[in-house]
């Protein structure tokens, strides 16, 4: 019998090859680690998903069958009596990468005492390891501490013993780059001569131009060119490759490069165009391209229409304030977007005009040629054009006078002598604007690879990115001429199939950009009103997802003119009012309802279900109870008529919200609760989530009963596919983490659901949801510092927070994380940015959910400036605004800073002026008010003792007005 390094004795025979016992070889002795030991190791590494509601795969049966070394048959002899043994706990738990539920396994605390023993016991066990010195012997602990090693005890314990020798440079994973590239649309690069004169000018870093304009005929190499330029930057630029089309416009290009800027860490950009504010884009746009180290090509910009080519006047005087940037512009013909300053006095723009190959670079380009050489008059006819030199070399070096025009020679040279086969995949290429699968150019059951192939082979058509094909433009212009009638309609049918099939996959993988310039294809194909009608309204809600609120309004409006009935009408407009509404366009929203409204007529449609219900949710937001409530009741009433349980569902949620605003609290637990059942038969996890999330508000508001909060959360987990959809990820996430913090003061744990829930945000670009998520963790930044001695983190996630809410033209959410930075400047004893953000505040709050705002500010600044009885009016006027709010627009469940905090101030500033019983009394009423969020009571103390020491050290330092003005206003009614 042999022990292992724990000293645990292990029967069983001396064999390398018995699944149930792992043995590592070294000289005379002879390590043993039964099959349940190395499930445990395995599974130490795995602690930190204790308890998670999604876990990796390498915790499953599988995962933990795999990295033990052994069949995933034996797990119930080898792993499965681990768990009455009480050292592995078994549960079900979401997995990623699989949609349902399965067991997973964790150490228990005895189990993880063991498995840490067990660890401890093999770190001074001798390996022999391979690296660059040579083969040498190494304690496990001394590998494990190898520069860049990124594998487990168990992982180095089981490579040593399988190959004898651990072989260090297989753990070590080959570094990553971090700098983003953006080249779907970048043609490869394959032989290239030349031009190195200027590939060494584009490239080279220092003073001189960074806008390089190249120009050339179709087919001299412009992309190819710039391919290579961005070849010659590769890991010391970003770099970012856009195709213009025909319908690009300024703000589609801004889009476009605002998920460059957005993978790069700068998504303003992507929510101001979000918002459809290009005002306040093209000032972002300038901000936000400094400092990126980016390499921009844009190719085809010949392509560009009037409107588009303001993006590159725009994108000239980014790159000015730019010194880190390049960018090369793509064209066949003059461009009119910069002037001689730009080239002649501040040599930012070079003018590039690509010419042919000269004779030496002719000689080059046929230097590995098997074929006999080409004729010097032959070379010198075709005046070194790159392409026709590939037309050549691709079909035997036929010389023909043809040459001097490519679509002649395609003509009379190439279609003639091509297979019928060929040709027609070639007519089929020329519809197609974009690059395609090979899928979509096999129109024909006949045709193979070996035709898309032998076609490559001619030059034809060239690949592009990993699977795409296309056809130079010139020659794809040549065949397109070539196509009869019949063949149009015939082959532009089938490739609108396939352009709509691949928008649509496009649009399931979120990548939208795409898929707008596949549905842009097919639309410039198609022949079918009722066809065009489906893609303008599909580039609509493609658009709707990306953002570009101009572009939105544009394509739903396209499809508003060919809407053939009242319904499908109505829809459209249904789904402009929609898009409205989310970005707090409220009256522009309620225009688009009534036109709806008016194209329905008296038709009874479903339609004016989905209106009306709209109509309450914008009611509601607006703090019209009555009036939502009655929108909402017709809704419903409708959606009964029509037997569509998803509008039911919705509707009764919005009915809950209503209810619960207008303090009827049992009727919106009774609506919610209709609504989840509706919402679960109709399997939609969003409006789930989003039910078990209000729903336990209502409880938690009602009965601050934290176990059945508690129980929501574990109800919300249980969503099936709750986790899948990104949506719903980070809507449950977010969810959970203000429970946590705000419900259980849990801060560790709000941390770690909110950090999820900001990447989920990310993902789909949902930039409310992300500034939630900065506001959320500000909070919480605030709640540790005063251990830390300073609020400068606090401030900073306040800051950025508002600047996304204030993007998104969310003005009560930007001017509450306006107050709460300004608090926090207040708690620093930072009077000058607290008179900055107060100022600004005062300017700003003029709605009436704002002047709580304003009224506390101005109190506070108004302390601070030694004004006490003009505190004390606008404390007191703040304190009575709270109360007539929250009772005309609902007390919330948290509850924004407007509704809660103006007696806190009140009290703080009562308490400083020596009225302790005063001020206590207004205190003791604000954490009545916030009573429900744990997180605040516990940092209360805290807070108002900090507050009021630095109201104080600002009062100290405002005896100089001039050096930091009060703005606010004198007077006081």
């Amino acid at each position: 019998m042999c022990r292992n390094p724990a000293g645990i004795p292990v029967s069983g025979p001396r064999n390398l090859l018995n699944p149930s016992c792992g043995c590592i070889p070294h000289g005379h002795k002879v390590i043993r680690l039964t099959a349940k030991e190395r499930a445990v190791l395995h599974l130490l590494e795995y602690q930190k998903y204790t308890d998670s509601v999604e876990v990796p795969p390498e915790m499953t049966q599988e995962g933990i069958a795999h990295a033990a070394g052994f069949d995933v048959a034996h797990f119930s002899e080898y792993v499965r009596p681990l768990v009455p043994e009480g050292a592995v706990r078994e549960r079900q738990a979401h997995v990623k990468g699989i949609r349902q539920r399965r067991k997973v396994y964790e150490l228990t605390e005895s189990g993880r005492m063991m498995a840490v023993r067990l660890r401890k016991g093999l770190m001074s066990e001798i390996v022999r390891v391979r690296d660059a010195q040579g083969v040498h012997e190494a304690t496990l602990a001394q590998v494990l501490e190898i520069d860049g090693l990124q594998a487990s005890s168990l992982a180095v314990l089981l490579q040593s013993m399988n190959g004898g020798v651990l072989d260090a440079a297989t753990l070590i994973p080959k570094p990553r780059s971090s700098l983003v590239e953006m080249l779907a649309e970048a043609p490869r690069v394959g032989k290239f001569v030349g031009r190195q004169a200027e590939l060494e000018e584009i490239t080279k870093e220092g003073d001189g131009p960074r806008v390089f304009v190249v120009r050339g005929v179709a087919g001299i190499g412009k992309s190819t060119f710039a391919a290579k330029a961005c070849e010659s930057v590769r890991g010391n630029k970003n770099r970012f490759w856009h195709r213009v089309r025909p319908w690009d416009t300024r703000e589609s290009l801004l889009l476009s490069l605002s998920a460059f800027l957005g993978t790069l860490g700068r998504p303003a950009l992507r929510a101001v165009l979000a918002r459809g504010d290009t005002v306040r884009a093209t000032r972002l746009f300038r901000e936000d391209l400094p400092g990126t180290q980016s390499f921009l090509v844009f190719d085809d910009v010949h392509e560009a229409s009037r409107e588009a080519l303001l993006f590159f006047r725009l994108l000239v005087e980014a790159i000015a304030a730019a010194p880190d940037v390049h960018a090369i512009i793509l064209s066949r013909t003059k461009l009119s977007f910069f002037d001689r300053r730009d080239v002649v006095l501040s040599g930012l723009v070079r003018e590039l005009d690509l010419a042919g190959l000269d004779p030496k670079e002719i000689q080059a380009f046929w230097a590995d040629d098997e074929s006999p050489p080409v004729p010097q008059a032959v070379s010198q006819h075709v005046g070194g054009h790159p392409l026709f030199l590939e037309m050549l070399r691709a079909h035997q070096h036929v010389h023909s006078r043809a040459l001097r025009d490519i679509r002649s020679f395609v003509e009379e040279e190439i279609y003639e002598i091509l297979p019928q086969a060929e040709r027609r995949m070639m007519k089929l290429a020329s519809l197609y604007e974009i690059p395609v699968p090979r899928d979509a150019l096999l129109a024909d059951p006949g045709w193979s690879h070996d035709v898309l192939l032998s076609l490559s082979n001619r030059s034809l058509l060239r690949p592009v990115g990993e699977e795409l094909y296309e056809a130079h433009d010139t020659i794809r212009h040549s065949f397109a001429e070539l196509l009869t009638p019949s063949e149009r309609r015939e082959l532009g049918a089938f490739a609108v199939k396939e352009l709509r099939q691949l928008g649509s996959k496009a649009s399931e993988a979120k990548d939208f950009s795409v898929c707008i310039n596949y549905f842009s294809n097919a639309l410039r194909l198609s022949a079918s009103a009722e066809e065009r009608l489906t893609l303008w309204e599909s580039l609509g809600d493609v658009n709707q997802r990306l953002g570009d609120l101009p572009t939105i309004l544009n394509t739903y409006g396209e499809a508003i003119k060919i809407a053939p009935g009242p319904e499908v009408l109505a829809r459209l407009h249904r789904k402009m009012a929609d898009v409205l509404l989310k970005r707090g366009e409220i009256a522009a929203s309620f225009a688009e309802l009534e036109a709806g409204l008016r194209a329905l007529g008296d038709t009874v449609s479903v339609e004016r279900g989905w209106l009306e219900l709209f109509g309450c949710q914008a009611l509601n937001g607006l703090g019209e109870p009555e009036r939502a409530r009655k929108l909402g009741e017709s809704a419903l009433t409708l959606f009964r008529q029509f037997g569509n349980l998803a509008g039911q569902a919705w509707s009764l949620h919005s009915l809950g919200i209503n209810a619960f605003r207008r303090g009827d609290l049992t009727m919106a637990d009774r609506l919610y609760r209709t609504a989840l059942e509706l919402a679960q038969r109709v399997s939609d996890p969003e409006l789930t989530v989003e039910l078990f999330q209000s729903m336990t508000g209502l409880q938690f508001f009602r009965t601050e009963d934290t176990e059945k909060v508690s129980q929501a959360i574990a109800a919300m987990e249980a969503v099936p596919g709750s986790l899948e959809d990104p949506f719903v990820r980070e809507l449950f996430f977010r969810a959970r983490s203000e429970f946590k913090y705000y419900v259980f003061g849990d801060m560790d744990g709000a941390a770690r659901d909110n950090t999820q829930a900001r990447l989920a945000a990310a993902q789909i670009q949902d930039w409310h949801a992300v500034a939630e998520t900065e506001f959320l963790s500000a909070a919480m930044s605030a709640g540790i510092a005063p251990r830390k001695g300073d609020f400068g983190e606090a401030r900073r996630g306040m800051e950025k927070a508002g600047e996304i809410y204030a993007s998104l033209g969310l003005r009560l959410n930007h001017m509450n994380s306006l107050f709460w930075k300004a608090l926090f400047s207040a708690m620093d004893g930072d009077r000058e940015d607290f008179v900055r953000i107060a100022n600004q505040i005062t300017k700003t709050a003029t709605e009436e959910r704002l002047l709580p705002y304003f009224d506390m500010i101005s109190g506070l600044a108004r302390f601070v400036d030694g004004d006490s009885e003009g505190a004390r009016v606008c404390l007191d006027r703040a304190v009575r605004n709270a109360e007539e709010l929250r009772a005309k627009y609902g007390p919330g469940i948290w509850g924004l800073a407007g509704y809660t905090m103006p007696s806190f101030c009140y009290g703080v500033v009562l308490r400083a002026m020596g009225l302790e019983r005063e001020g206590g009394e207004q205190i003791k009423r604000s954490l009545e008010l916030r009573r429900r969020n744990r997180a605040w009571i516990a940092q209360a103390p805290d807070q108002e003792r900090l507050l009021l020491r630095g109201l104080q050290r600002m009062m100290r330092r405002g005896v100089d007005r001039s050096r930091t003005p009060m703005e606010v206003p004198r007077k006081v009614s």
